[in-house]
């Protein structure tokens, strides 16, 4: 890849970029009542109906670290005051749902119980996902089907893509958004977007997500460093 450290993000391999979570930390999201497998099957926009109000993620962590402005748990993405403020205009589709972090001496998070609380974060729950995806061209996994309701009225049709193709462009008024029909809850952000959010020094991460991981998969972890490094 040496060869390749001058190239602009710009220029490189058609990609999405992925708003993610700069540490892994593992631990276990309280009071959901189901929600996450709902909108993992994209059966279920808002859940604000069905969750606690007030979650609880748990989570190993050392507690002289500071936490990131944003913590992945499985794929849902709790997000600080700060990153909310900077997000939230940027949103269509969307519901804040108020989130105590526990900070656990358990690495596996298994403990509950007796940790140190850190409040201000909120699960940031976005159903805009857009049907873009042109499925005849699709290559690679396919949604898991079942019989079980509601999921058996999933509109999943694909998991990790080999080669993705839209069937339009993004619009240019969409900045955060998912994939209809494509499996795994993540969330794209536009350029616009991720330069807004570079500026003010989030302690975020963003991962490309390239179109043709058969023609293009060495470019992935090397754009996503670019991402990462970057200054606008």
């Amino acid at each position: 890849m040496s060869d390749h450290q001058e190239t602009d993000v710009q220029a490189l391999p058609e990609h999405l970029i992925q708003l993610a979570s700069p540490s892994l930390h593992l631990g276990n999201l309280l009071g959901t009542h189901g929600a996450p497998d709902d909108l993992l099957w994209q059966v279920r926009d808002s859940v604000s109906d069905i969750v606690d109000s007030k979650l609880r993620f748990v989570c190993s962590f050392n507690r002289n670290e500071k936490l990131p402005d944003v913590l992945a748990a499985n794929d849902a993405l709790l997000v600080s005051s700060r990153l909310r403020e900077a997000i939230e205009p940027w949103l269509k589709d969307y519901e804040f749902l108020p989130t105590d972090i526990e900070l656990s001496d358990d690495p596996t998070g298994e403990i509950l119980g007796g940790g140190q609380i850190v409040e201000g974060y909120a699960w940031l729950n976005s159903w805009r996902r857009l049907d873009i995806v042109d499925w005849e061209k699709w290559t690679g996994g396919r949604g898991i089907r079942t019989e079980a309701p509601p999921y058996n009225a999933s509109p999943l049709r694909g998991g990790q893509w080999d080669k993705l193709v839209l069937r339009e462009p993004i619009p240019i008024d969409e900045h955060f958004f998912g994939l209809a029909g494509v499996e795994h809850e993540r969330r794209y952000v536009s350029k616009e977007l991720y330069k807004h959010l570079r500026k003010l020094n989030l302690d975020v991460q963003f991962r490309a997500r390239v179109f043709d991981y058969k023609v293009f998969a060495e470019y992935e972890s090397f754009i996503t460093q670019k991402l990462s490094n970057r200054r606008e």
